[in-house]
């Protein structure tokens, strides 16, 4: 019944409806590599350049089948092995013939996607560091280095087209941040967004912690004033990908949107590093009871019966 809420539930709802291809093969890769990730030790910038600009790099590759996908798919397990500090000297080796083409086929993956050239470079510069340091360190002999073989085998069943059958129940949004802006300045929906899939990992018991997060359910928020104040979930979409918050007015700044959005990737996230915290366990049914006893005290009895 909230005309707000509900132009910016109509918002959502109108960005979700027929993605582009490329926004659903992108979200299914990204979500394919965030689950094969989550049970690897990698160094986070790599995690980050995998499931952001490498995903989109895949996903261009899935709509021209006049490229062969394969060299691509490999750049991943061998990007994983090679920032590996504990390599032994024979690994170290492999690891000088391999950067040559690994750095090429970087090159080639970022120019497909016509990334701009301040970012294409700060990419390639983020991944000679994590080299540099490899190739710098100590190799301890007691630390454990995963072998290339094992990496290619993890990552052998990711698909570039139909999905992923083991990240089916994920709910990652099925549509691009920029889509999602788009329509909401379209419908005059002024929120707090927090609607890309950023680099935290949705996996299976996520999901599952997700589905608790029903329309009523009470949080705290840690607003741009660096403090707490409480919202409630106001809606959610049929997909469960996106969630749709209202803030309590007291902790509004005059003219601050008092609406929060968030994808299902970006509020697992909020909610691990306590920017979002839940209140509530039942909140309609409580709040219910509450309401129908307040009304019951202001009320004569015979006019409750």
């Amino acid at each position: 019944s909230d005309p707000e809420v509900a132009r910016a539930a109509e918002a959502l709802e109108a960005a979700a409806r027929q993605p582009e291809q490329f926004d659903t093969v992108l979200t299914n890769l990204t979500a394919a590599l965030r689950e094969r990730l989550s049970t690897l030790e990698t160094d986070q910038r790599a995690a980050e350049f995998i499931t952001g600009t490498w995903a989109r790099v895949l996903a261009y590759v899935s709509q021209h089948p006049e490229i062969d996908p394969k060299p691509y798919l490999d750049a991943i397990p061998e990007l994983i092995w090679s920032v590996q500090i504990n390599l032994d000297a024979g690994e170290r080796g492999a690891l000088m013939r391999l950067l040559p083409k690994l750095a090429a086929r970087v090159r080639e993956g970022v120019s497909l996607i016509r990334m701009p050239e301040a970012a294409s470079r700060s990419v390639l510069d983020s991944l000679m560091e994590m080299h540099t340091q490899v190739l710098r360190a100590t190799p301890d002999p007691l630390q454990y280095s995963m072998r290339l073989g094992s990496l290619v085998q993890h990552f052998s069943g990711l698909k570039l087209t139909n999905g992923d059958d083991t990240v089916a129940a994920l709910r990652a949004p099925g549509v691009s941040v920029e889509r999602v802006r788009a329509s909401l300045r379209q419908f005059q929906v002024k929120a707090h967004t927090w609607a890309d899939g950023d680099i935290g990992m949705l996996t299976s018991s996520d999901a599952k912690w997700l589905a608790g997060m029903l329309a009523g359910t009470a949080i705290e928020w840690w607003s741009e004033q660096q403090r707490y104040v409480r919202a409630a979930l106001m809606w959610v979409d049929e997909a469960k990908s996106f969630y749709l918050f209202r803030v309590d007015p007291s902790g509004c700044e005059e003219g601050e949107p008092n609406l929060l959005i968030y994808s299902s990737i970006s509020l697992i996230r909020a909610l691990r590093e306590g920017s979002v915290g839940l209140l509530e366990p039942a909140p309609i049914f409580e709040r219910a009871i509450e309401s129908l006893l307040r009304k019951d005290e202001a009320q004569p009895l015979e006019d409750v019966a």
